[in-house]
């Protein structure tokens, strides 16, 4: 399997990056995983106008469709997606493991995603009903990642 997780943002801090290093190392060998990080819009305190925002999701968006444009399912998280269970992420990755399908994962930035973005997604999924900060929902997805490995391997981290 071929998975790309591409996330916004800046420097993260570091237990959030041992989060990551961590669950990375735990998924399976066979999973070409990649991570792409992209560097977010600067915001300041004065460019928070509407306006502005717009525009700094759009330039974000050019960058995101840089990094998956060889991607042939696009999945993005946003608040507003499909809740689902650990075992119906599993199921997604089984059904894209048999198609061969290469995979993208988008975490937007402070604002979210461009509706551009949003509208190319296969699947827009929601890792939770609150507003998660964009690095904790890295750590967040990489567990879910590895969780749904060991429920397509029979492993028995994952407890219903």
């Amino acid at each position: 399997m071929w998975l790309r997780l591409i996330a916004l943002g800046h420097k993260a801090p570091a237990w959030i990056e041992e989060g990551c290093v961590e669950y990375r190392k735990r998924l399976p060998r066979e999973w070409q995983f990649e991570e792409r990080l992209l560097k977010a819009e600067k915001r300041t305190d004065k460019h928070i106008s509407p306006s502005h925002i717009l525009v700094t999701k759009s330039k974000e968006a050019d960058r995101i469709e840089e990094a998956w444009k060889d991607s042939t399912v696009r999945i993005t998280l946003d608040e507003r997606g499909k809740l689902l269970t650990s075992r119906e992420l599993a199921a997604y990755l089984k059904d894209y493991q048999a198609q061969s399908d290469k995979v993208a994962y988008v975490i937007g930035g402070t604002d979210g995603l461009d509706q551009r973005i949003l509208s190319q997604s296969h699947l827009s999924i929601s890792l939770s009903r609150f507003t998660l900060p964009h690095d904790m929902a890295r750590v967040i997805l990489m567990e879910q990642l590895y969780r749904a490995s060991t429920l397509l391997s029979g492993h028995p981290y994952h407890r219903d």
